[in-house]
């Protein structure tokens, strides 16, 4: 019996291209359409279903995703203006940039804008402009939602910080494209030397170029006990891109750290959509993860943060041990307040983490 997820994988793939078209009946038509809207899909399963991807006997759901479709685009809509908004502010201030998954995306691989809705604002900025841009968007009275483990610790090797602005669109401030292992030593800051730009309400707006942006939604994909359908349905449209090769995909991710993972990825969003990626998919088969890597790679798809963090460890030297974990075991009271945890629970669990490893 086919879960919710392959459910509605299997008809958005109608939407994609190589995708299979089998005609599916969902078993809880209510649970199907929470997950389409969670999994941030409706574009793909909406223009399925108006294709007949959904059984005759489904009409009703057919008008229901297409009302479910519609919200979504009333939320990408406002996403889209504080994009623009987060864009000029950086570009005001001087600050090199990109904008991630969704927000360029939509614009930039899909034919239709509207097949590929967003919930939030992913912006990547270089680790060297941490304290400029949280001061420039903060002047803007764009503010972050949760203190960091430590300030120095998340400039350095932090993933990214969520923010939001008046207008109540949470905005993703990318310092990086993963983190833990994969993230430690790598220099995401390298991918705004490559960028293309795409117009939206007039405005030029910055974006990694399509092997960058393949590389972040393999990443994405490949992440997280359940996968994120989005960022995969993103893999297997980016695939057709010419400038998409297994040379050029491999060589990015080598010089970002994380071949392993973003095979990983690669090789899940095919089989999550049943569509063969060809030369890209068969590349991605054939990456064999070291010991260590394998490790990593099951951190960052097992429920909880820690251990996606904790495997940092393991990638940088001695020398630099220490300071990556000390702030981790023992984070800011600000942090563990915000988290509502106290001080010697979190270190059990963090220290339950370290064993394991």
């Amino acid at each position: 019996m086919a879960s919710t997820l392959d459910e509605i994988a299997q008809v958005a793939a109608w939407s994609l291209p190589g995708g299979p078209r089998r005609t599916v009946q969902p078993e809880d038509p209510d649970r199907f359409v929470a997950a389409v809207t969670e999994q941030r899909i409706s574009g793909l399963v909406a223009a399925a279903a108006e294709n007949g991807a959904l059984a005759s006997s489904a009409r009703e759901l057919t008008e229901h995703l297409r009302s479910t479709h519609l919200e979504a685009l009333r939320t990408s809509l406002a996403v889209e203006a504080a994009s623009v908004e987060v864009s000029a502010l950086l570009d005001g201030a001087g600050i090199r940039h990109a904008m991630l998954k969704g927000c360029a995306t939509a614009q930039l691989d899909y034919g239709d804008p509207s097949l590929r809705s967003t919930g939030d604002v992913d912006v990547l900025v270089d680790r060297t402009s941490y304290s400029a841009t949280l001061d420039r968007l903060g002047r803007a009275g764009i503010h972050r939602l949760a203190p960091p483990f430590r300030t120095r610790w998340e400039q350095q090797y932090g993933k990214d910080i969520p923010l939001r602005g008046a207008a109540g669109v949470e905005i993703d401030l990318h310092l990086g494209l993963v983190g833990g292992y994969f993230g430690v030593s790598s220099d995401t800051g390298s991918l705004l030397d490559e960028l293309v730009e795409y117009r939206l309400a007039g405005c030029r707006l910055p974006a990694l170029d399509p092997v960058g942006r393949i590389v972040h939604a393999a990443i994405h994909s490949a992440g997280g006990p359940v996968i994120r359908l989005g960022s995969a349905a993103d893999v297997i449209v980016l695939a057709r891109r010419p400038a998409v090769t297994p040379e050029s995909v491999a060589d990015r991710a080598r010089r970002l750290g994380c071949e392993p993972l973003v095979a990983a990825g690669i090789v899940r969003a095919g089989q999550a959509f049943g569509v063969d990626l060809g030369a890209l998919g068969r590349w991605a088969t054939g990456v064999q993860p070291t010991a260590s890597e394998a490790q990593a790679l099951a951190a960052l798809v097992h429920p909880g943060g820690e251990g996606v963090w904790l495997s940092g460890v393991q990638r940088l030297p001695w020398t630099r041990r220490a300071g990556y974990l000390a702030p981790l075991l023992v984070p800011s009271r600000e942090h563990l307040g915000a988290r509502g945890r106290t001080l010697p629970g979190h270190l059990r669990t963090s220290i339950r983490h370290l064993t394991k490893r």
